[in-house]
């Protein structure tokens, strides 16, 4: 018995030996390094919780409170342009209470809804689109599914009174369904947002402007969307990875004095920047809606 047991317990330190000479489990495990992978991982996702509860949210409510601003200043043009504050949206049911940005991209989106410039504008003869995020960002259409045919959806221009819309119908679309978005001859509004926060399919609410509901004589012409970029979404994602490995590398490379102190101060606002627009480029590859 005691012979047995003796062979047991050889054979167990033997494949424990095995294990423990495996590169990775050498690596990771034995020398120590697995301590260093779990502070990294740590720290990954501390950074990306705080850019989702800290960053994200401080970076909407800025933006909103611009276009408030610039809503309530008298206007410097007649001309409607990209970005622009064009309307004050409210739907009671769900405490939705916010500025439009006129044009739909990735920027105005983190500030709020924001009109599709293809479209007419709200109170026009036609379909005046108004796209908004479901999540992140503040949200502002993450409960449209909750809205109900008869319900209310209040929109004001800058130089027109209060225009009700009464909800029509509240459906769920594919995202490539230009159907949902068609015009036709009377004032109507359509709200839309993902389903999902991966995208995938929509929800759309549309809206007809209620009777007695003074509209715009004529629509207002808009500017057309322009992108504000300059490379491709996949090339600004490739430029700001990059700039943040290098700054790995020169982070690790760099004498031990000037990992510290001096060194910290100069580097870490700029590693900090670096992680932030490579977060914001890595955005744009998702859909503008979600």
């Amino acid at each position: 018995m005691t012979a047995v047991l003796a062979r047991a317990t050889t054979a167990r330190a033997s494949a424990g030996a095995r294990v423990r000479r495996h590169p990775l489990v050498a690596r990771f495990v034995v020398d120590g390094r697995w301590r260093r992978t779990l502070v990294s991982v740590t720290v990954a996702l501390v950074v990306s919780v705080a850019y989702e509860t800290v960053v994200v949210t401080f970076m909407h409510d800025r933006r909103q409170e611009a276009l408030v601003a610039q809503f309530q200043a008298p206007p410097t043009s007649s001309e409607l342009r990209f970005g622009d504050a064009v309307a004050v949206l409210q739907i009671p049911d769900l405490g939705v209470n916010a500025i439009v940005a006129e044009g739909e991209s990735h920027a105005t989106l983190r500030a709020g809804p924001a009109h599709r410039s293809s479209t007419v504008l709200p109170g026009s003869p036609g379909n005046a689109v108004i796209s908004g995020k479901g999540y992140r960002y503040g949200a502002p259409f993450e409960r449209l599914a909750e809205l109900e045919p008869g319900r209310e959806v209040f929109v004001k221009l800058r130089a027109s009174d209060p225009m009700r819309y009464i909800v029509d119908e509240v459906v769920e679309v594919p995202s490539d369904d230009a159907d949902a978005f068609a015009s036709g001859e009377d004032a109507t509004l359509t709200l839309v947002t993902s389903s999902s926060r991966f995208g995938g399919d929509q929800v759309v609410v549309r809206a007809t402007a209620a009777p007695g509901t003074l509209l715009l004589d004529s629509p207002q012409p808009t500017k057309p969307k322009t992108d504000d970029v300059s490379f491709t979404d996949l090339a600004v994602v490739a430029v700001w990875l990059a700039a943040c490995v290098l700054l790995v590398v020169v982070g690790r490379r760099a004498p031990a004095a000037l990992r510290r102190g001096a060194g910290v101060i100069v580097l870490a606002p700029i590693a900090t920047l670096a992680a932030l627009q490579l977060l914001l480029a890595v955005e744009r590859l998702f859909p503008a809606t979600v």
